[in-house]
């Protein structure tokens, strides 16, 4: 992807704020910094033209620009800030040359000031976020306090890459790719959701969120009902997101990918890396079924996929060989 385009990588980017209140030493925030990517390798790591090998470097060459916002009227300063984000966000990473972490500070008062962090996903996911945004939390309260850290290292890319290139081939390897092969045997088609206008047959980057707050009363109620089925919330969540998707296509064979954190399938809860990966749920649609029946057919196979999940998304479509369709991912787009 970057390769291809600046927008393709730029899709790939992660870019998260901490709003911070009271003073902020600067130095001592800059430490932390230090210490976050001294700790993590992944934070380190560039990588070859051909995408086949990295390279580690001894320090990170990171800085810290403070953009002063203070001077502006509060609503020009928030103007303000949402340019230095989006400028942050869509500054395009070169993967073979700098680190893949940026970071900035924005000051919007003596106060109050906004720490920018932006990442490229080659080096982390949603689990390395949060242990990255703790750990800074850590390492500069001990900054600010001349204390030196006592924190245990923690995992290291590098060995997760060698554990993984060493159970390519074992028994229990073979046995994942047999599990998720065996359940594409069979293609299912694509899912087809009622659309305003035609599809491209080109992809593109652009893309929105749309994002619904819950009732607190509904959720509460999702819960107990869940409780009482012997679920989860998300699997209740996942079997009706199903039905939904079955009412809205008219399609009684969906797959629907679950993200994984391979830090925990592999022992390895504080490791910063690319490590996600997505669980292809094939599920089949009875609407005979009473709901009830139809969340245990989904909670066990939630838990089948969990038990299987040392197994790419990427490795099993290159078995599948599918036919690929510039316009949608294969297997789990709409």
């Amino acid at each position: 992807a970057a390769q291809l385009s600046d927008d393709a990588s730029q899709a790939f980017t992660d870019c998260v704020t901490l709003t911070l209140r009271g003073p902020l030493q600067i130095a001592a925030l800059e430490r932390a910094i230090e210490k976050l990517a001294a700790r993590h390798d992944s934070l380190r790591m560039k990588f070859s033209s051909d995408g086949e090998s990295l390279a580690v470097t001894r320090q990170a060459a990171l800085e810290l620009p403070l953009h002063d916002l203070t001077p502006v009227h509060p609503a020009e300063g928030l103007e303000r800030l949402a340019r230095v984000i989006a400028a942050q966000r869509k500054t395009p990473f070169d993967l073979s040359r700098e680190t893949l972490l940026r970071c900035a500070v924005a000051r919007l008062a003596a106060d109050h000031h906004v720490l920018i962090l932006t990442t490229h996903h080659a080096v982390v996911d949603g689990w390395s976020l949060g242990l990255l945004i703790a750990g800074l939390g850590e390492f500069y309260s001990e900054a600010c306090r001349s204390a030196a850290s006592k924190r245990a290292p923690a995992a290291q890319f590098a060995d997760y890459a060698r554990r993984e290139a060493a159970a390519r081939h074992s028994a229990e390897r073979i046995a994942t790719e047999k599990f998720w092969l065996d359940q594409f045997t069979t293609l299912p088609p694509p899912l087809e959701l009622p659309r305003d206008r035609p599809r491209s047959n080109v992809g593109s980057y652009r893309a929105g969120r749309h994002q619904v707050i819950l009732p607190r009363d509904g959720v509460q109620h999702l819960r107990r009902f869940a409780a009482r089925s012997g679920s989860t919330l998300f699997a209740t969540m996942l079997a009706v997101f199903n039905l939904l998707l079955h009412r809205l296509s008219g399609q009684d064979d969906i797959v629907i990918g679950i993200p994984a954190a391979g830090q925990m399938a592999s022992d390895m809860p504080d490791l910063v890396g690319h490590c996600v990966n997505f669980l292809p749920l094939r599920q089949r649609i009875d609407i005979s079924q009473r709901f009830s029946a139809y969340l245990g057919v989904v909670k066990s196979a939630l838990l089948d996929a969990y038990d299987h999940q040392n197994y790419t998304y990427g490795s099993l479509l290159r078995r599948l060989k599918l036919p690929r369709d510039g316009g949608r991912a294969p297997l789990l787009s709409a």
